[in-house]
């Protein structure tokens, strides 16, 4: 009875682990986000004045361009300086970019690239790893 109870527990666990969808490992997870991020520069006269961080969270292809969300506070103050995107962090090439909105009090800019439709974070479901 015994052996019973723990081969049909053995069995029951085996089925579970075997029907669980798998999660991506971290490693992917942060490959997924890297391609989702840029740089966002603001430049006076060629000198570099500020730089954040943003997410592509839209992109188009007729006409290609993308949408960037960055911090508000990183632009503030910056009437006349030159706006770019640098796609792939650092190493990517620098891409005029045009500020469409902000919204101080939750401190978000919303940012377009012209020409280029880059990865957009993918819409809906989530990714992450480890136990919650």
């Amino acid at each position: 009875m015994a052996r019973r109870l723990l081969l049909g527990g053995l069995a029951l666990a085996l089925l579970g682990c075997a029907s669980a969808p798998s999660q991506p490992s971290k490693d992917e997870v942060i490959r997924r986000i890297l391609r989702q991020t840029v740089q966002v520069v603001t430049e006076r006269g060629g000198v570099r004045l500020r730089s954040s961080s943003g997410v592509v969270i839209n992109a188009e292809t007729d006409p290609p361009r993308s949408f960037v969300l960055t911090t508000a506070h990183s632009l503030e103050g910056l009437e006349g300086a030159e706006l770019y995107v640098v796609p792939g962090g650092r190493r990517g090439p620098r891409l005029k970019a045009v500020l469409l909105a902000t919204a101080r009090e939750a401190d978000l800019a919303l940012v377009r690239l012209d020409g280029l439709a880059l990865p957009a974070r993918a819409k809906g479901g989530r990714s992450r790893w480890g136990r919650r």
